[in-house]
């Protein structure tokens, strides 16, 4: 098997509420506006290109990347690597996973994760089509038994926060990432909402605190989770300080007895590696586009998980294809984190899934159990929603 083509779709779907109010809506005098949080605001149509790998058998795979300001990736950029991708990647065996990331990389060797990732997901759709397995069988897990989602949740007031904790705990979700400002606010009402959280939820429910890099001053978070935060159960800290800053994540992680997730310092399996020879944290998350894949990702996570480290896979920002790709991957964990979060979906107004991909109920995360990803794409919508 060969590939012939690599055809790219910008696509611009309409987005729900839920997007709108990623930071949240309700703020209290004078906060101040989280960077992201001003972009979001001005975003009328969500940009991200579906691709598709065609081969000279006739199986196809799809794909996803993200265009999006934190990646660093457009529309219009992702088009044009692709379009380079497909000219190196042309006649080479979609299942040589090896082989296309290397080519891949040789192009461009940091940067352009999301345009990786759609290429790879794609091959990993065509490599379970041809052999007949759903992704979750071919890479090892066990994707026949339903687990949990993680639901993230906008920065609001605490009384709204733990309204709509409440809300999301009934709708069957196991764990709830809160986004938090940190220092352009203070750490001290970030306290404020993931404590109404806590004592509005049951303590099963695992609450992950993401400032996004602006806890950045490891004496004063460890203030706040020597302090305020002081005993809750079941709580974990993602990526606190700037990536550029491992020695302060590090201190945060040996100053307390909460569990601390890196997150924007992985982008390559030995950046994994390195977090887990050096602890600096307990968890990493794993990201599809972030990390250029699924071989990447599955190249990290064993060494995450042999150190003794947890491993969270974190959404994806794309359409339920990714979201699918994302729940496919979780399966293989030996020592998960957290349930996680693959209902980025619900935050587009368009499903461009015609048949199969994640159902999620409150009975948790249901995967299909057709070749390959296990979805059909609505090709119709799809040709629409890139014309827009």
């Amino acid at each position: 098997m060969k590939i012939t083509k690599i055809l790219s779709f910008p696509m611009k779907y309409q987005l729900t509420d839920v997007y709108r109010k990623m930071f949240g809506s309700e703020k209290k005098e004078r906060e101040a506006i989280h960077t992201r949080e001003a972009w979001f605001a001005g975003v009328e149509l969500k940009e991200n290109v579906l691709i598709r790998v065609d081969t000279d058998e006739g199986t196809y795979g799809v794909g996803e990347a993200l265009a999006h300001p934190v990646s660093g990736e457009t529309s219009e950029g992702i088009v044009r690597m692709i379009e380079h991708f497909e000219r190196i990647l042309r006649g080479t065996d979609p299942c040589a996973l090896a082989e296309i990331h290397q080519k891949m990389d040789s192009l461009i060797v940091n940067g352009s994760n999301g345009a990786k990732a759609a290429v790879d997901v794609a091959c990993f759709d065509i490599l379970g089509k041809a052999s007949g397995k759903p992704l979750w069988s071919l890479l090892g897990g066990r994707g026949n038994i339903p687990f949990g989602c993680c639901a993230h949740m906008a920065r609001e007031v605490p009384e709204a926060i733990a309204r709509k904790g409440q809300e999301l705990v009934n709708k069957g979700y196991t764990s709830l990432e809160l986004k938090c400002v940190g220092r352009q606010e203070s750490i001290e009402s970030d306290c404020d909402r993931i404590l109404a959280l806590r004592e509005a939820i049951p303590d099963k429910i695992s609450i992950i605190a993401d400032p996004n890099q602006n806890w950045d001053v490891p004496k004063m978070a460890l203030s706040a989770l020597n302090g305020p935060l002081e005993g809750i159960i079941n709580f974990f800290l993602e990526q606190p300080v700037p990536a550029t800053n491992p020695g302060g994540l590090k201190e945060i992680t040996q100053g307390t007895e909460h569990r601390i997730i890196a997150d924007e310092i992985v982008l390559r399996p030995d950046e994994a590696q390195n977090v887990a020879a050096n602890r600096l944290a307990d968890a990493v998350s794993f990201k599809i586009m972030k990390n250029g894949g699924i071989w990447k990702i599955l190249r990290g996570i064993p060494m995450v998980e042999h150190a003794g480290l947890e491993v969270r896979i974190d959404w994806v920002q794309a359409s339920r294809i990714m979201d699918t790709a994302a729940a496919h991957l979780h399966t293989v964990l030996t020592r998960p984190a957290v349930d996680p979060a693959v209902d980025y979906h619900i935050r587009l107004k368009e499903d461009i899934v015609a048949e199969g991909g994640i159902r999620i109920d409150a009975q948790g995360v249901h995967l299909p159990d057709s070749p390959g990803l296990g979805l059909e794409v609505d090709w119709e919508l799809v040709n629409r929603l890139a014309d827009l």
